[in-house]
């Protein structure tokens, strides 16, 4: 195919996700379970128009994809995947409002294709399944099988300012923790890096069974 063409519009779906860890996961969990690799994958953290990345830079992200000539010869699907967070409704409608700004089909529900709207069809997948909480809640049970330390962490969360915080934004602490603790050689790895090591001990595993709910409808959406 032609080079200029971004690799993320060079097939028939587009994953758009909202930040560069969601994408690294997303292309690790593709990889280890073995899922067709005929999608392309990308996060609102690269929009031309400086925003940053975020649920709140959707909307203006897929209308700049959308004006490349390429988006619409190749793209018949979008997959939007998002968090949670604190209320599954409200994250959900936030999604779609960022939908209309960006004048794709609008789901009514998530985890199903919309009818075509200008050769489109669009379907929201919101992190994780069924349950609030955001990309790093849904990766706790995995890390915490790989190094432990979960009653550690509860007792060092519980001494902090953010034993306040939400569940979500603790996630958040307790992964960067782990990750930074067990990496001597780079303890400023983050999360959404740390899925670029290429020792398997050295990240979560998304062979996991608490990515299963969401590996089974990932694959449904993006089967022939």
């Amino acid at each position: 195919m032609n080079k200029s063409i971004p690799d993320y519009l060079k097939y028939n779906i587009l994953i758009v996700c909202e930040g560069v860890g969601d994408k690294n996961f997303l292309d690790k969990f593709i990889l280890e379970r073995n899922l067709p690799s005929n999608v392309g994958i990308t996060h609102v953290n690269e929009s031309a128009t400086g925003k940053s990345g975020g649920r709140e830079g959707l909307g203006s992200y897929l209308l700049a994809i959308k004006a490349n000539r390429h988006f619409e010869k190749n793209i018949k699907k979008i997959i939007v995947i998002s968090d949670n967070d604190d209320d599954m409704v409200t994250s959900f409608n936030s999604v779609c409002n960022q939908l209309k700004t960006a004048s794709l089909a609008i789901p009514n529900t998530v985890n199903e294709y919309t009818k075509e709207k200008d050769g489109v069809s669009v379907a929201v997948v919101m992190i994780p399944v069924g349950k609030n909480g955001n990309m790093e809640s849904m990766c706790m049970p995995a890390a915490h099988e790989r190094w432990g330390l979960e009653k550690e962490l509860d007792s060092w969360i519980n001494n902090t300012p953010a034993v306040n915080w939400s569940f979500g934004k603790q996630c958040k602490v307790r992964l960067h923790a782990l990750i930074s603790v067990n990496n001597k050689k780079r303890p400023e790895t983050g999360f959404a890096m740390h899925w670029n090591e290429k020792k398997p001990e050295m990240r979560i595993s998304t062979k996991h069974k608490c990515f299963d709910d969401f590996g089974n409808v990932f694959l449904k959406l993006i089967s022939p």
